[in-house]
């Protein structure tokens, strides 16, 4: 049986909303009659065929919990635009009468997933029909979001930007980290000289998609280049020492000629260390994630080329899924949904990111 097509993929054929799609297959208003049968025409050649009976005959309010990091200091970047995501989804989640309740955690026991999310429960009691969740967790985080999914609670949960083995998901919706990571490797190769050594920020190693992208990068690296030497230097987000350890071991290896950051704050802290160095542009950067900051280093020159990882559209992709699960029952085509990420660089930052 081959895939069965989504408002989603409809919507992107006609490279229009998710909310215009909907209006234009069911009648709505806010559509012109032109771009109605336009968008009819590709529903029916793609075979989309919508569900007017589920639709009509559920009436209750859904309620969608999404639960990432607050997008503050060094979150705000990557869980930033996962927020982002989120807010592009809300005519269509206004359309299908769902209310999406957000619930930013921190890494504390005050504030955390477990502590927030016991709020909602006994708020909401057996009304939270769908979970999406992200980031970094601590060990009672992953044990409640587990004990969510099995009865008598049994509610589904997508987790988004990473995975979680101990977690029954219904599925996960991440970039191809493996890919990621070789990417940068090969580019960063091709542009170094033979004797030049690699710097690679490698993230925090208690996150599965840090781990897994540095992995790939220095693996990649040996195959290509097996007598450049990679020195690795690990740190979380919010880790404050990062900068001037980069520095110290650039100062201590003086051929070292390009970095690699797995993650969106690593590549500012990469930045950092070069500038306090007076090496900027000597050293090619790769970094990870597209933002304001990040694409007018690009602009620069400072950062060579970005791996964009669009946490955005996961999000969106997050919510799709979880609401295609809800009202038409369907399950995702794999547990593990990997988007592919694109490389950004000068020439077409424009094209990707527009302040």
């Amino acid at each position: 049986m081959g895939k069965r097509t989504t408002i989603s993929d409809v919507a992107e054929k006609a490279q229009v909303s998710l909310g215009t799609v909907h209006r234009a297959i069911y009648g709505k208003p806010g559509v012109s009659d032109l771009v109605r049968q336009r968008i009819l025409e590709i529903a029916h050649e793609m075979g989309y065929q919508p569900n007017r009976v589920a639709s009509s005959l559920r009436k209750k309010p859904l309620n969608i919990v999404v639960a990432f990091p607050a997008p503050t200091e060094a979150n705000r970047f990557f869980y930033g635009e996962l927020w982002n995501g989120c807010k592009d989804c809300a005519e269509l989640t206004l359309y299908h009468n769902c209310s999406i309740i957000e619930v930013p955690f921190e890494e504390d026991r005050v504030n955390s997933f477990a502590a927030n999310m016991v709020k909602v429960l006994m708020q909401y009691q057996d009304a939270i029909d769908g979970i999406l969740i992200g980031g970094k967790m601590l060990q009672e985080d992953i044990d409640l979001a587990a004990t969510i999914t099995q009865p008598p609670h049994r509610i589904p949960l997508i987790a988004v930007g990473e995975n979680f083995e101990n977690i029954d998901c219904l599925c996960s919706i991440q970039s191809d980290h493996v890919t990621d990571g070789r990417m940068a490797a090969e580019l960063l190769c091709a542009q170094l000289e033979p004797g030049r050594d690699i710097l690679i920020a490698a993230g925090d190693p208690l996150m599965w998609s840090n781990d897994i992208n540095s992995e790939a990068f220095c693996s990649q690296v040996k195959e290509i280049s097996p007598q450049r030497t990679i020195h690795v230097v690990k740190g979380a987000a919010e880790d404050t020492t990062v900068t001037s350890r980069v520095r110290a071991c650039i100062e201590q290896n003086p051929t070292i000629g390009g970095m690699y950051s797995v993650n969106a704050r690593g590549t500012l802290q990469l930045v950092d260390a070069v500038r306090a160095l007076g090496l900027e542009g000597k050293i090619k950067i790769i970094g990870s994630d597209l933002y304001r900051e990040s694409a007018q280093l690009l602009r620069e020159g400072i950062i060579h080329y970005i791996i964009y990882k669009n946490p955005r559209n996961q999000a969106r992709t997050g919510i799709q899924y979880m609401l295609d699960h809800l009202i038409w029952g369907t399950e995702p085509d794999t547990k593990d949904q990997r988007l592919t990420s694109l490389i950004v660089c000068r020439s077409n930052v424009d094209k990707y990111y527009t302040e």
